[in-house]
Protein backbone atom coordinates (compact mmCIF):
# COMPACT_ATOMS: atom_id res chain seq x y z
CA UNK A 1 0.00 0.00 0.00
CA UNK A 2 1.42 3.27 -1.27
CA UNK A 3 1.51 6.00 1.86
CA UNK A 4 1.84 9.80 0.37
CA UNK A 5 1.79 12.67 2.17
CA UNK A 6 1.04 15.99 1.18
CA UNK A 7 3.53 19.38 2.41
CA UNK A 8 0.11 20.91 4.31
CA UNK A 9 0.21 17.36 5.82
CA UNK A 10 4.07 17.23 6.70
CA UNK A 11 3.88 20.85 7.89
CA UNK A 12 1.54 20.84 10.46
CA UNK A 13 2.80 17.88 11.69
CA UNK A 14 6.22 19.90 12.06
CA UNK A 15 4.66 22.21 13.84
CA UNK A 16 2.95 20.62 16.54
CA UNK A 17 5.23 18.36 17.38
CA UNK A 18 8.32 20.50 18.02
CA UNK A 19 7.41 21.67 21.15
CA UNK A 20 7.03 18.10 22.53
CA UNK A 21 10.88 18.07 21.14
CA UNK A 22 11.15 21.44 23.20
CA UNK A 23 10.08 19.85 26.01
CA UNK A 24 12.05 16.91 26.55
CA UNK A 25 14.83 18.31 25.47
CA UNK A 26 14.71 21.25 28.29
CA UNK A 27 13.78 18.15 30.66
CA UNK A 28 16.75 16.54 29.62
CA UNK A 29 19.66 19.14 29.44
CA UNK A 30 18.26 21.33 32.42
CA UNK A 31 16.45 19.13 34.92
CA UNK A 32 17.85 20.29 37.84
CA UNK A 33 16.41 23.53 37.02
CA UNK A 34 13.13 22.76 35.10
CA UNK A 35 9.85 20.99 35.49
CA UNK A 36 6.74 20.84 33.68
CA UNK A 37 2.96 20.56 34.40
CA UNK A 38 0.71 19.18 32.13
CA UNK A 39 -3.23 20.02 32.76
CA UNK A 40 -5.94 18.03 31.87
CA UNK A 41 -9.22 19.04 30.48
CA UNK A 42 -13.47 17.38 29.57
CA UNK A 43 -14.35 17.67 26.23
CA UNK A 44 -14.79 21.11 24.87
CA UNK A 45 -13.45 22.70 28.13
CA UNK A 46 -11.05 25.44 28.35
CA UNK A 47 -11.67 26.27 32.45
CA UNK A 48 -8.78 26.48 34.61
CA UNK A 49 -10.52 24.18 37.59
CA UNK A 50 -9.21 24.82 40.94
CA UNK A 51 -7.10 21.53 41.54
CA UNK A 52 -4.64 23.25 38.74
CA UNK A 53 -5.10 26.11 40.19
CA UNK A 54 -2.97 24.92 43.27
CA UNK A 55 -0.53 22.98 40.96
CA UNK A 56 0.19 26.20 39.27
CA UNK A 57 0.95 28.14 42.85
CA UNK A 58 3.02 25.52 44.00
CA UNK A 59 5.36 25.47 40.72
CA UNK A 60 5.38 29.63 41.45
CA UNK A 61 7.58 29.24 44.93
CA UNK A 62 10.53 28.83 43.75
CA UNK A 63 12.34 31.70 41.56
CA UNK A 64 10.95 31.36 38.03
CA UNK A 65 12.80 32.82 35.24
CA UNK A 66 10.74 31.80 31.74
CA UNK A 67 7.56 30.35 31.76
CA UNK A 68 6.34 28.47 28.39
CA UNK A 69 2.63 27.55 27.52
CA UNK A 70 1.59 24.56 25.12
CA UNK A 71 -2.01 23.28 24.79
CA UNK A 72 -3.55 20.95 22.63
CA UNK A 73 -6.89 19.57 22.13
CA UNK A 74 -7.53 15.96 20.81
CA UNK A 75 -8.60 14.81 17.53
CA UNK A 76 -12.99 15.27 18.14
CA UNK A 77 -14.53 18.21 16.03
CA UNK A 78 -13.44 20.14 13.29
CA UNK A 79 -9.48 21.47 12.91
CA UNK A 80 -10.52 25.23 13.00
CA UNK A 81 -12.54 24.68 16.34
CA UNK A 82 -9.92 22.72 17.71
CA UNK A 83 -7.68 25.43 17.26
CA UNK A 84 -9.88 28.35 18.67
CA UNK A 85 -10.18 26.04 21.67
CA UNK A 86 -6.19 25.43 21.99
CA UNK A 87 -5.87 29.24 21.76
CA UNK A 88 -8.47 29.49 25.03
CA UNK A 89 -6.89 26.94 26.66
CA UNK A 90 -3.19 28.66 26.40
CA UNK A 91 -4.49 32.45 27.20
CA UNK A 92 -6.71 30.97 29.99
CA UNK A 93 -3.73 30.02 31.92
CA UNK A 94 -1.74 33.07 30.77
CA UNK A 95 -4.12 35.09 32.16
CA UNK A 96 -4.24 32.70 35.57
CA UNK A 97 -0.16 33.45 36.04
CA UNK A 98 -0.21 37.18 35.68
CA UNK A 99 -3.33 37.29 38.37
CA UNK A 100 -0.68 35.82 40.89
CA UNK A 101 2.05 38.89 39.67
CA UNK A 102 3.67 36.01 37.08
CA UNK A 103 5.57 39.10 34.79
CA UNK A 104 3.91 38.98 31.33
CA UNK A 105 7.35 39.23 30.24
CA UNK A 106 8.19 36.12 31.80
CA UNK A 107 5.83 34.14 29.40
CA UNK A 108 8.27 33.62 26.56
CA UNK A 109 5.83 31.51 24.63
CA UNK A 110 1.84 31.05 24.88
CA UNK A 111 0.63 28.88 22.25
CA UNK A 112 -2.73 27.16 20.86
CA UNK A 113 -1.20 24.39 19.06
CA UNK A 114 -4.50 22.55 17.70
CA UNK A 115 -4.70 19.07 17.56
CA UNK A 116 -2.11 16.85 19.26
CA UNK A 117 0.06 15.43 16.67
CA UNK A 118 -0.74 12.03 17.92
CA UNK A 119 -4.30 11.88 18.46
CA UNK A 120 -6.60 10.08 15.98
CA UNK A 121 -9.50 7.96 16.38
CA UNK A 122 -7.11 4.60 16.05
CA UNK A 123 -5.11 5.68 18.91
CA UNK A 124 -7.67 6.10 21.35
CA UNK A 125 -6.92 3.53 24.48
CA UNK A 126 -9.92 3.89 26.89
CA UNK A 127 -13.44 2.82 25.25
CA UNK A 128 -15.39 4.90 27.96
CA UNK A 129 -13.83 8.16 26.39
CA UNK A 130 -15.02 9.51 23.15
CA UNK A 131 -11.87 10.79 22.45
CA UNK A 132 -7.94 11.25 24.30
CA UNK A 133 -7.97 12.73 27.72
CA UNK A 134 -3.85 12.46 27.31
CA UNK A 135 -4.16 15.13 24.36
CA UNK A 136 -6.84 17.63 25.59
CA UNK A 137 -3.93 19.34 27.77
CA UNK A 138 -2.05 22.32 28.38
CA UNK A 139 1.90 21.82 29.11
CA UNK A 140 3.26 24.36 31.32
CA UNK A 141 6.80 24.85 31.42
CA UNK A 142 8.84 26.19 34.29
CA UNK A 143 11.97 27.28 33.99
CA UNK A 144 14.18 28.15 37.88
CA UNK A 145 17.10 29.85 39.21
CA UNK A 146 18.99 27.40 41.05
CA UNK A 147 19.18 28.81 44.13
CA UNK A 148 16.90 29.57 46.98
CA UNK A 149 17.28 33.35 47.96
CA UNK A 150 13.79 34.29 47.29
CA UNK A 151 12.69 31.96 49.66
CA UNK A 152 14.88 33.22 52.90
CA UNK A 153 12.92 34.83 55.66
CA UNK A 154 13.40 38.47 55.18
CA UNK A 155 13.97 39.40 58.93
CA UNK A 156 16.83 37.01 58.90
CA UNK A 157 18.37 38.50 55.87
CA UNK A 158 18.99 41.86 57.23
CA UNK A 159 19.87 39.88 60.49
CA UNK A 160 22.78 38.73 58.62
CA UNK A 161 23.89 41.51 56.37
CA UNK A 162 26.32 43.59 58.22
CA UNK A 163 25.24 46.59 59.60
CA UNK A 164 27.54 49.10 59.47
CA UNK A 165 28.46 49.46 55.99
CA UNK A 166 32.08 51.28 55.13
CA UNK A 167 29.70 52.44 51.77
CA UNK A 168 27.99 56.16 52.79
CA UNK A 169 24.39 56.09 51.76
CA UNK A 170 22.82 57.67 49.12
CA UNK A 171 19.88 59.86 50.61
CA UNK A 172 16.61 59.49 48.68
CA UNK A 173 15.70 63.36 47.63
CA UNK A 174 12.57 62.95 49.85
CA UNK A 175 14.41 62.03 53.25
CA UNK A 176 17.30 65.07 52.36
CA UNK A 177 15.32 67.61 53.91
CA UNK A 178 12.70 66.47 56.06
CA UNK A 179 11.95 69.72 57.37
CA UNK A 180 8.06 70.60 58.82
CA UNK A 181 7.21 71.92 55.77
CA UNK A 182 7.31 69.38 53.56
CA UNK A 183 5.77 67.09 55.88
CA UNK A 184 2.18 67.29 54.52
CA UNK A 185 -0.96 65.68 56.41
CA UNK A 186 -2.97 63.75 53.48
CA UNK A 187 0.41 63.09 51.03
CA UNK A 188 1.86 60.40 50.06
CA UNK A 189 6.13 60.05 50.03
CA UNK A 190 6.50 57.64 47.23
CA UNK A 191 9.63 55.52 47.57
CA UNK A 192 10.41 54.04 44.59
CA UNK A 193 13.73 51.72 45.86
CA UNK A 194 11.08 49.83 48.01
CA UNK A 195 10.19 47.34 45.72
CA UNK A 196 9.66 43.01 46.38
CA UNK A 197 10.33 40.01 44.16
CA UNK A 198 7.27 39.19 42.33
CA UNK A 199 4.66 37.26 44.04
CA UNK A 200 6.09 38.10 47.24
CA UNK A 201 6.07 40.15 50.22
CA UNK A 202 10.30 39.86 50.19
CA UNK A 203 12.68 42.50 49.39
CA UNK A 204 14.73 42.97 46.51
CA UNK A 205 18.09 43.50 47.91
CA UNK A 206 17.82 47.24 46.01
CA UNK A 207 14.82 48.08 48.93
CA UNK A 208 17.47 48.50 51.88
CA UNK A 209 18.82 51.93 51.48
CA UNK A 210 15.53 52.76 51.39
CA UNK A 211 14.13 51.53 54.25
CA UNK A 212 16.85 52.52 56.55
CA UNK A 213 15.98 56.13 55.56
CA UNK A 214 12.55 55.68 56.19
CA UNK A 215 13.82 53.97 59.38
CA UNK A 216 15.94 57.10 60.17
CA UNK A 217 13.26 59.32 59.17
CA UNK A 218 10.76 58.07 61.93
CA UNK A 219 13.32 57.95 64.40
CA UNK A 220 14.32 61.79 63.92
CA UNK A 221 10.67 62.61 63.80
CA UNK A 222 9.31 61.41 66.81
CA UNK A 223 5.80 62.84 66.35
CA UNK A 224 5.31 61.53 63.03
CA UNK A 225 2.59 59.07 62.62
CA UNK A 226 2.25 57.44 58.95
CA UNK A 227 0.13 54.54 57.16
CA UNK A 228 2.51 52.06 54.72
CA UNK A 229 0.40 50.82 51.58
CA UNK A 230 0.83 48.07 49.68
CA UNK A 231 0.37 47.78 45.97
CA UNK A 232 0.86 45.18 43.18
CA UNK A 233 1.66 44.75 39.37
CA UNK A 234 0.72 42.72 36.66
CA UNK A 235 -3.44 42.52 37.08
CA UNK A 236 -5.91 45.17 36.35
CA UNK A 237 -9.07 44.48 38.52
CA UNK A 238 -8.30 45.93 41.80
CA UNK A 239 -7.80 43.27 43.71
CA UNK A 240 -4.94 41.71 45.47
CA UNK A 241 -2.80 39.36 44.67
CA UNK A 242 -1.66 35.65 45.94
CA UNK A 243 1.14 35.36 47.93
CA UNK A 244 3.21 32.65 47.01
CA UNK A 245 5.09 32.44 50.88
CA UNK A 246 2.00 32.96 52.99
CA UNK A 247 -0.34 31.23 50.51
CA UNK A 248 -3.06 33.50 50.80
CA UNK A 249 -4.51 36.25 48.67
CA UNK A 250 -3.25 39.48 50.68
CA UNK A 251 -0.33 40.04 48.85
CA UNK A 252 -0.48 44.11 48.96
CA UNK A 253 -1.49 44.10 52.58
CA UNK A 254 1.28 40.97 52.94
CA UNK A 255 4.17 43.68 51.44
CA UNK A 256 2.83 46.32 53.38
CA UNK A 257 3.02 44.57 56.99
CA UNK A 258 6.82 43.40 56.00
CA UNK A 259 7.93 47.20 56.00
CA UNK A 260 5.44 47.48 59.23
CA UNK A 261 7.39 44.59 60.91
CA UNK A 262 10.94 46.31 59.85
CA UNK A 263 10.37 49.59 61.02
CA UNK A 264 9.21 48.03 64.49
CA UNK A 265 12.20 45.97 65.18
CA UNK A 266 14.32 49.11 64.03
CA UNK A 267 12.03 50.68 67.40
CA UNK A 268 9.25 52.45 66.29
CA UNK A 269 6.31 52.43 67.91
CA UNK A 270 3.63 50.61 66.84
CA UNK A 271 1.03 53.29 67.90
CA UNK A 272 2.84 55.41 65.22
CA UNK A 273 1.96 53.10 62.41
CA UNK A 274 -1.05 50.96 60.50
CA UNK A 275 -0.89 50.09 57.17
CA UNK A 276 -3.02 48.47 54.64
CA UNK A 277 -3.16 46.45 51.18
CA UNK A 278 -4.46 48.25 48.15
CA UNK A 279 -4.40 45.73 45.72
CA UNK A 280 -3.77 46.77 41.93
CA UNK A 281 -6.27 49.30 41.95
CA UNK A 282 -3.81 52.39 42.39
CA UNK A 283 -1.06 51.38 39.70
CA UNK A 284 1.32 53.93 38.76
CA UNK A 285 1.72 52.39 35.18
CA UNK A 286 -1.57 50.80 34.76
CA UNK A 287 -0.37 48.17 31.24
CA UNK A 288 3.45 47.57 32.54
CA UNK A 289 5.62 47.22 29.35
CA UNK A 290 8.89 46.37 31.26
CA UNK A 291 10.42 44.65 34.42
CA UNK A 292 11.17 48.09 35.72
CA UNK A 293 7.58 49.22 35.52
CA UNK A 294 6.65 46.40 37.06
CA UNK A 295 9.11 46.77 39.90
CA UNK A 296 7.15 50.47 40.33
CA UNK A 297 4.21 48.94 40.85
CA UNK A 298 5.23 46.21 42.69
CA UNK A 299 5.89 49.00 45.58
CA UNK A 300 4.73 50.63 49.10
CA UNK A 301 4.05 53.85 49.53
CA UNK A 302 3.85 56.02 52.96
CA UNK A 303 0.60 58.00 53.90
CA UNK A 304 1.29 60.77 56.38
CA UNK A 305 -1.17 60.74 58.78
CA UNK A 306 -0.08 62.89 61.57
CA UNK A 307 3.19 65.39 62.24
Amino acid sequence: MEFILNKKTVMRFIKNIFPLILLCISTLSFSQISDTLTIYYSIDDDKLEGEWKNEIRNKLKNDVVDIKIYSYTDFLGPADHNKRLSDKRANATKSFLISQEVSKNLISECKGMGIHPFSSHENRINPDDRGILQHRVTKLIFIYHDDNENKKNISQHFEEEQEDSPEELKVIPIFADLSEEKLVIGENIILDNIIFHGGTPLFKSESENALKQLLLAMQNNPTLKIEIQGHICCQSDGLDGWDRINENNELSANRAETVYDYLIKGGVEAKRMTYVGLGSEFKRFPEERNFREEDLNRRVEILIIDK
